[in-house]
């Protein structure tokens, strides 16, 4: 059953939270891919999802800052200089259009064609 705003997750399904996350990052630590597409849908089924996304998002950045530390010595400089303009390029667009896309239409789903007509 899945767990609303304002409801209380039971102590099993509480119990179930890490040991999710444990074979996600599992397989994630075995493939290098899984940690998400597994954490997102099998949480989701006991705790909101307005908790779920952002606690996936936290749980990724801990792993991809943990992983970019420990070989740090490894990465491309000249492929990273390359990236990071763009990177931010693409998240400030992505943030102005989400915005302007919200203010309009408060739907998830409006939101989804308003950025596909923007672009065109």
């Amino acid at each position: 059953m899945s767990a609303g705003a304002g409801v209380t997750p039971s102590h099993d399904a509480l119990l179930l939270v890490p040991l999710v996350i444990f074979a996600a990052y599992l397989v994630f630590g075995i493939t290098g891919f899984g940690a998400s597409p597994i954490t997102i849908p099998v949480l989701v089924h006991v705790l909101p999802l307005a908790f779920v996304l952002p606690l996936a998002a936290l749980l990724d950045l801990g792993s991809a800052l943990a992983l970019g530390f420990h070989t740090r010595r490894q990465a491309d400089t000249r492929e990273l200089l390359t990236l990071v303009p763009f990177t931010l390029l693409g998240l400030t667009r992505a943030s102005r259009c989400s915005s302007a896309c919200r203010a309009t239409r408060p739907s998830w789903r409006s939101a989804c064609s308003c950025a596909s007509m923007r672009s065109t």
